[in-house]
């Protein structure tokens, strides 16, 4: 997965942050990010590293809402089936 190395932070505008992105690549960019994303204690300036983490009991309750939505999509299916049966 192409992630920045690091990440500065330009300016703030209303509820986003403007930062510029330094890829391993060489690559910059300028890309806009909720404030809510960013540590409460994030200011001009800053330099920022990016982590990823998996959040278990969202992937869970994703797979759960999947798994449901397949599991009444099949029932409603198979109601079809056998009413044109009928």
């Amino acid at each position: 997965m192409d992630r920045p190395q690091f990440i500065i932070i330009d300016r703030f505008e209303g509820r986003w942050a403007v930062v510029e992105c330094s890829w391993a690549d060489g690559r910059q960019s300028t890309e806009n990010l909720l404030r809510t994303q960013l540590p409460p204690e994030a200011k001009e300036g800053d330099v920022l590293t990016v982590t990823f983490a998996v959040d278990t009991e969202a992937t869970a309750a994703r797979r759960q809402q999947a798994s449901e939505a397949v599991a009444r999509l099949m029932r409603e299916r198979n109601c079809g089936a056998q009413e044109r049966k009928g």
